[in-house]
């Protein structure tokens, strides 16, 4: 199943992100090795010019086998991903995306139609955005102009629907400075020019990570004591996942300090 993990790029911990993945996925039976290639990590520049790269990116593209509940499995499991997306396509802007969906589209719906998918499921169209933010109306047009794509009849349900599709445009790479977005006001590149720029990545949202309740259930602001040597809360999480533990796994914790 060839999916898009997006990971939660603002966390303190993401420098981990890909030690956690390999860790949930060899806990799952998977080897990290036939699920993606890990970007490799850049020379340092010489701070004159900016590095881009995919190392830096909040996205990876692997290819997940089709087992039941790995999906789950590893959301469940993972502080540092935000979302796994089953992925219809992605192209290197919104022209060639929309394309792509005209020529692939019908014969997709039709595969997962065959691999048991209910497409009679309501549904919810959202447009999330990297690194640049779009106005209201702008991603209005997006929706609407890629909503057919979705291929599910159940009709849409903006509050709690069946599935959510998604639009991601990854803007990181683009000239960001749009003149009604600029905060210095600066003419910069036209938005039209900018959208048929971004990285755009479209699918259907099946599974969320980060741990939320977990997280917020183990909040170092509510414990009753903290002591100098207390453990960031997510960061213990994430140190499970790197020992890859699990069910009826004994932990040694030689730096147990406070207890706190």
């Amino acid at each position: 199943m060839r999916v898009l993990i997006q990971f939660c790029n603002q966390h303190r911990w993401i420098h981990f992100r890909f030690a956690e993945l390999d860790s949930i996925l060899r806990l799952n039976g998977v080897n990290p090795a036939f699920v993606y290639v890990k970007p490799e990590a850049p020379q340092e520049d010489d701070g004159t010019q900016n590095v881009v790269s995919d190392y830096y990116s909040p996205f990876l593209l692997a290819e997940l086998p089709d087992q039941p509940g790995l999906v789950e499995a590893i959301c469940s499991r993972s502080v540092l991903i935000k979302q796994i997306l089953r992925l219809y396509d992605h192209a290197p802007s919104i022209t060639e995306l929309a394309a792509a969906l005209a020529t692939e589209g019908q014969e997709y719906h039709h595969l997962r139609s065959a691999e048991g998918e209910d497409m009679a499921q309501s549904w919810c169209f959202k447009v999330e955005t990297y690194a640049l933010s779009l106005p209201h109306e702008t991603k209005n047009a997006l929706r609407n102009s890629l909503s057919f794509h979705c291929g599910y009849t159940g009709g849409v349900r903006m509050k709690d629907p069946d599935r959510f599709i998604l639009l991601i445009m990854d803007f990181s790479r683009c000239n960001a400075n749009a003149g009604q977005i600029s905060p210095h006001g600066d003419p910069g590149t036209p938005l039209e020019e900018l959208l048929d720029r971004a990285q755009c990545y479209f699918g259907v949202q099946c599974g969320v990570g980060g741990m939320k309740a977990e997280l917020t259930k183990y909040d170092l602001k509510s414990r009753p004591f903290i002591g100098p040597t207390t453990l960031d809360h997510a960061l213990s999480f994430i140190a499970c996942n790197l020992a890859g533990v699990g069910a009826g796994s004994v932990v040694l914790d030689p730096f147990v300090g406070t207890a706190s």
